[in-house]
């Protein structure tokens, strides 16, 4: 399942939010993932798929905020348009994450 997420989700809050902070020129960076798997039908749930990241528009994506990302070592993607089932949940603190993922994804199933 997706708990092993939790720990990468918060070093990459700690580490790569405050390198961005100095190119943002006051664009908020969304801290983002997408599961690519539903648990309950993955015989081995260690073998969920998913991606992290951070959400900028395509059209406030600087080239200084490209090449921050690139000393990070971040790479940027342009995610295409799909059918997709998406949230927001509030970060209020790092107990956020653990929270909004408890309480999201069942809810997204019912």
């Amino acid at each position: 399942d997706y708990h092993g997420i939790i720990p990468i989700l918060f070093k990459a809050h700690n580490e790569y939010m405050e390198g961005m902070k100095e190119v943002s020129k006051g664009e908020k960076f969304n801290q983002m993932a997408i599961y690519y798997d539903n648990p309950t039908g993955v015989q081995d749930r260690s073998k969920c798929r998913a991606c992290i990241g951070f959400s900028v528009s395509t059209e406030k994506c600087t080239q200084q905020i490209k090449d921050q990302a690139q000393k990070l070592g971040l790479s940027i993607k342009v995610l295409p348009k799909v059918k997709s089932l998406g949230t927001n949940y509030p970060y209020k603190g790092k107990p956020s994450i653990a929270l909004g993922s408890m309480k999201v994804y069942p809810a997204m199933f019912r």
